[in-house]
């Protein structure tokens, strides 16, 4: 007898041997709470640094409350991030993302739009070929909240002529600049998200100053 058009399709080898496969499951919870632990003690070091010198944020930005976001399904993985200092509104971002998206990477970025993003333009324009700036990467996506590093995403800060980033942020209306660490990367484990968090704001919110 012919199958019926509504059998489902056989399972593959792959989905057959990850069936099988309970060790992930077994240490989903405990990877996710310590990041989630790692970001919550980048907030109080942010909040602490941000009383210092806070840079120039917007009028309103929030400096001490901050926000971790918690998720299952950025592209299928789970993430945990956290916003600070952040401010949002529909016509202006101004935000600091610290973003651990599973099987991908820790990424320390900061995302810029709104009525002064000209300023933001020329400032990131005449300090990007700073040897600090030699591992930050310049968003090319329509969307400021698409984080897949492919190769029409992404490109290095400094690898663009002036002109093409000038007519890519006034295409995409938005800056963002973004520190990758991959998480294959052997060094992924000796990293002090605190301390690389506030190195990296202070690098990024250089590009917002002349």
């Amino acid at each position: 007898m012919p199958p019926h058009s509504s059998d489902p399709s056989p399972w593959s080898d792959v989905e057959l041997r990850l069936i099988r496969e309970r060790e992930l499951f077994l240490h989903k919870h405990s990877i996710i709470k310590k990041a989630e632990a790692r970001l919550e003690e980048l907030k109080e070091v942010m909040i602490a640094e941000l009383a210092k010198d806070p840079g120039p944020v917007p009028l309103g930005t929030d400096l001490k409350r901050g926000k971790i976001t918690k998720g299952e399904n950025n592209k299928g993985f789970p993430f945990v991030s956290l916003d600070i200092p952040q401010f949002f509104t529909k016509e202006e971002y101004f935000t600091y993302r610290v973003l651990f998206w599973w099987g991908h990477y820790l990424g320390y970025s900061l995302v810029l739009k709104g009525p002064a993003l000209p300023q933001y333009l020329d400032c990131l324009l005449a300090r990007r070929g700073d040897a600090r700036f030699a591992d930050i990467w310049l968003a090319r996506h329509d969307s400021p909240w698409e984080w897949e590093h492919a190769d029409n995403h992404f490109s290095p800060v400094q690898e663009p002529t002036d002109n093409d980033v000038r007519q890519l942020v006034n295409g995409i209306q938005y800056i963002k600049v973004i520190r990758m660490i991959p998480v294959i990367e052997p060094g992924f484990t000796e990293v002090d998200w605190s301390a690389e968090g506030v190195r990296t704001y202070r690098d990024l919110i250089r590009l917002t100053q002349k």
